[in-house]
C-alpha cells in the first residue's frame, strides 16, 4: 500500500523507490524525465517524486483527492480529475506545479474518473470522463477550456478513455464488459464491443496496431481489441 516500484528490463529487476502513506496509490504522471507526480487514496495532495532528489515533495492542492492524473508535455500541462468532479489545470515548471484553474468538468460531488487530449484538424482537445455518465469534450486552442459536446449515456459510467488518431474515435471503458468506441467530432457511438472480462477499467492505443488493450480490473486479463 503507497508503493511505488521501476522496473530495468534489461536487468529484469523490480526496485521500490518510494512508499509514502498507508493508502492506493490512484493516479501517476510523468512531468519530465526526473520527475513524476502521484496521487493517493484518501489524500487531498499530490505527491511528486524526484529521481535526482530521491524524495518525494508535496504539491499542496487540499480539495479532494485527485483520481486522474494526465499530462501534456507539449504545452507544460499537468491536469488533475477530481473526485469532486473538478479539473485542475497546472502550469509545470522546471521546479514545480502552478495551480492555474480549477473547471468544474462534471456533477459536483461525482468523480472526474479520466482524461485524454490529442490534436485533431489543427485543434486542442482534452476529453474528460466521469461516474456522472458522461463523456465531455473541452476545446483548449485558444489556451482557455470551452466546453464543446456533452455525452449522456445511459445508465453508465465512463472508467477510462483513449484518442484513436487513425480512425477519429474515441475509445472508452466503463467497469463492464464492453468498450465503447465514439466518432469524433460528431459523438454518437458507432460501435461496442462486448468481452470475456466483466469489470474492464484501464485502456490505452495500439495505434501501430489499430487496436486498443483493455484490462480487466479484478483479474488483470488484458483483451485485444480491434475497431475493423
Amino acid at each position: 500500500m503507497g508503493h511505488i516500484y521501476t522496473f530495468d528490463p534489461i536487468q529484469d529487476e523490480v526496485k521500490l523507490i518510494t512508499k509514502q502513506g498507508n493508502t492506493y496509490i490512484l493516479s501517476i504522471s510523468f512531468i519530465d524525465e526526473d520527475r513524476f507526480v502521484f496521487s493517493l487514496s484518501g489524500s487531498p495532495d499530490l505527491y511528486q517524486y524526484s529521481f535526482s532528489k530521491q524524495k518525494v515533495e508535496i504539491v499542496e492542492m487540499k480539495l479532494t483527492e485527485a483520481w486522474y492524473l494526465h499530462n501534456i508535455p507539449k504545452d507544460n500541462l499537468l491536469l488533475a480529475g477530481l473526485a469532486n468532479g473538478l479539473m485542475v489545470v497546472y502550469q509545470v515548471t522546471p521546479t514545480e506545479l502552478i495551480q492555474l484553474e480549477s473547471i468544474q468538468a462534471h456533477k459536483q460531488g461525482k468523480y472526474c474518473t479520466t482524461i485524454t487530449s490529442f490534436e485533431h484538424e489543427n485543434r486542442k482537445y482534452v476529453v474528460t470522463g466521469g461516474n456522472d455518465q458522461h463523456i465531455v469534450v473541452w476545446d483548449r486552442t485558444s489556451g482557455a477550456f470551452t466546453e464543446k459536446l456533452r455525452i449522456k449515456l445511459d445508465k453508465i459510467d465512463v472508467s477510462t478513455i483513449v484518442y484513436l488518431e487513425a480512425f477519429n474515435v474515441l475509445a472508452t471503458t466503463h467497469h463492464k464488459d464492453f468498450v465503447k468506441f465514439w466518432r469524433f467530432p460528431e459523438g454518437d457511438c458507432i460501435k461496442t464491443v462486448h468481452t470475456p472480462c466483466n469489470t474492464l477499467r484501464n485502456i490505452i492505443s495500439l495505434p501501430n496496431y489499430n487496436m486498443v488493450a483493455a484490462a480487466d480490473l479484478k483479474t488483470g486479463q488484458v483483451q485485444l481489441i480491434s475497431l475493423t
